[in-house]
């Protein structure tokens, strides 16, 4: 983060990633905050449903390609969709290992086309909760997190298949980097996200590209 000298309040910083992120929640907000999502849910809109779960998919470039074109196909499973934002908005009103787990549930019932990404993975399933409120939830992206926390000697108890444990683990972590970050102005795990992705992803992906 030396290149960003005013930290979070960093005007480069907020301009290249902060901004769209930000942006991304606010959709979500428009899209299904407050009792909009479950109104969608109960009136039957399917199609709005998967349309806007797509609208925030593609809001950022968080999504890897693989994740994208995964909940592009499950979403033509309207009823699945809006059982995947069913779990979406009762994991974001009680969070906890019960609803965390039927999360995962909901998205394993997206439709995966045979031969193409899977569909459960960390990002599909911690996207829109991290969007919905990124006060309390993370973006948890497998390889750079892991990284991340292997550098401060914490323990994420990581499983490839998505799990409370793991996942409560990593807001653990999350919430420990933002303490210490708190100097440099840290607001939320918005901020975080991004730390962990300017130390662990990008360098990461720079690597792979001289390679």
């Amino acid at each position: 983060m030396s290149k960003y000298p005013s930290g979070f309040k960093d005007k480069n910083l907020i301009a290249k990633e902060t901004t769209y992120k930000r942006e991304a929640c606010a959709l979500f907000d428009d899209l299904f905050g407050s009792t909009r999502g479950r109104r969608l849910v109960q009136k039957g809109r399917l199609d709005d449903i998967a349309m806007g779960i797509k609208k925030v998919f593609q809001a950022t470039n968080l999504p890897a390609s693989q994740d994208s074109m995964a909940i592009n196909d499950g979403l033509k499973d309207k009823a699945a969709a809006a059982g995947f934002l069913t779990g979406v908005l009762d994991f974001v009103d009680a969070p906890g290992p019960g609803s965390f787990g039927a999360l995962v549930d909901r998205v394993e019932c997206l439709p995966a086309r045979a031969g193409r990404a899977r569909v459960l993975t960390w990002p599909i399933v911690t996207l829109l909760p991290f969007f919905a409120d990124p006060d309390q939830f993370i973006f948890l992206k497998p390889t750079m997190t892991k990284v991340a926390a292997e550098r401060l000697f914490f323990d994420l108890s990581y499983d490839s298949r998505p799990n409370w444990r793991t996942y409560d683990r990593a807001i653990s972590f999350a919430n420990s980097l933002r303490q210490l970050l708190k100097p440099h102005h840290a607001k939320d795990l918005l901020d975080i996200q991004t730390f962990i992705w300017e130390t662990a992803g990008a360098p990461a992906m720079r690597a792979r590209a001289r390679s």
